[in-house]
């Protein structure tokens, strides 16, 4: 009986990490691709 609610409490855990995991791995994509973007810029601007 003690088992199923620890769990659940792992499993919502799990999932709470997951969801951290991934805001953060779409955020470090976004930020590489506009510093990407950003430099493609800055050298066609230079090149001008």
């Amino acid at each position: 009986m003690a088992v199923l609610p620890f769990q659940h409490t792992k499993k919502y855990y799990i999932t709470i990490a997951g969801m951290k995991f991934l805001s953060i791995y779409i955020l470090y994509y976004i930020i590489v691709t506009y510093k990407n973007i950003f430099s493609v810029f800055l050298q066609l601007y230079c090149k001008h």
